[in-house]
């Protein structure tokens, strides 16, 4: 099972899983009510993690199959999912920069995502 980390700003838009399948106890609101930052790990089902990385905005997630996933904010493409703006859920990568690649490593920072594999 794959972890969510906490960030420094939850949005319902880059938890990875469908905001209404986050456990409410696990979210710190503020003095308004709004969720600002998961307290603790959230599982992302029916992937198995090997390491997951986080920018401000938008998480990578590497499997032990070696596939990678993403969500969150995309408006600069840093998930790999090509022109959507949002990815609302743990998506898998699947473009032509990484099919049939043995994929190793994944990187997030505040605008861009790093994914690199073995070379053939």
């Amino acid at each position: 099972m794959a972890k969510l980390l906490s960030g420094a700003q939850f949005k319902a838009d880059r938890g990875g899983v469908k905001y209404d399948d986050i456990d409410q106890d696990a979210l710190y609101r503020d003095q308004t009510g709004t969720p600002r930052y998961l307290k603790k790990p959230a599982v992302i089902p029916q992937i198995a993690a090997e390491s997951v990385s986080c920018g401000p905005d938008h998480c990578l997630l590497l499997t032990k199959n070696h596939e990678a996933y993403s969500w969150g904010f995309n408006e600069n493409y840093q998930t790999g999912q090509g022109q959507s703006e949002k990815v609302m859920v743990a998506t898998r990568i699947e473009n032509t920069a990484v099919k049939g690649k043995k994929l190793v490593f994944v990187g997030a920072g505040g605008q861009f995502g790093v994914i690199a594999g073995e070379a053939a």
